[in-house]
């Protein structure tokens, strides 16, 4: 009886397109994972740059004194004050005579700053500003803080620098008394080995915030 079965010609084209197939499907498969693990790494730091961008709003927008940046400048640090307000209102010195609303409730500093691309957040309560007035030295916290080095501080963002359009991360130029300008830019780097593999992540947000206070103040 004549058998039938594979000639050794036919196994060897089978050969050549599996290899061809393999080959294929596994180059598919690796564009395919890159293309997701990059889409992730760039949802993750834009999420990161959003969220940061939203504390920093949430907290900047109950605050009722602004320390830094001053009225009219521009600087690479905000500090701010919650729950401390003039006294009396329309006083026109800075910070003026501070005191809380009540006894019951403590004022509290913010202070943001970044180093080495690190954005950080430091917060306390200020110690005797309990009533008014007659309360000095508030602005004292501010000296004690060395960004990134002091300890307590709150990590709040990586990959962190200046917009391109910018020089600094806060500013009050050309804003009314009561309102800071934002700007942050995410700025991720591919090197090493990523740098063949993936893309660069840059992406900015700006914003202006209005804080607690009369305008007048």
């Amino acid at each position: 009886m004549k058998k039938n079965g594979f000639t050794l010609t036919e196994l060897l084209v089978s050969l050549v397109i599996f290899s061809f197939m393999a080959v294929t499907l596994s180059t598919v498969y690796a564009t395919a994972n890159r293309f997701f693990f990059q889409q992730y790494r760039e949802d993750m730091w834009k999420n990161r740059l959003t969220l940061s961008m939203k504390f920093i709003k949430n907290k900047l927008s109950a605050a009722t004194e602004i320390e830094r940046p001053a009225l009219g400048t521009e600087t690479n640090d905000l500090a701010f004050y919650t729950n401390f307000i003039k006294s009396p209102p329309g006083d026109t010195t800075y910070p003026g005579n501070g005191c809380a609303p009540t006894k019951t409730v403590s004022s509290q500093w913010h202070y943001f700053c970044v180093n080495s691309n690190v954005l950080y957040y430091y917060t306390g309560t200020l110690a005797g500003v309990t009533q008014c007035p007659n309360e000095v030295g508030v602005a004292n916290w501010i000296g004690t803080i060395s960004c990134g080095v002091t300890g307590g501080g709150v990590v709040l963002s990586q990959n962190i620098t200046i917009p391109a359009n910018r020089t600094t991360y806060f500013g009050r130029v050309n804003t009314p008394s009561n309102t800071v300008r934002i700007s942050l830019r995410m700025l991720w780097q591919a090197t090493g080995g990523f740098s063949t593999i993936a893309r660069n992540i840059d992406t900015s947000d700006e914003t202006y915030v209005t804080i607690n206070r009369p305008a007048a103040w």
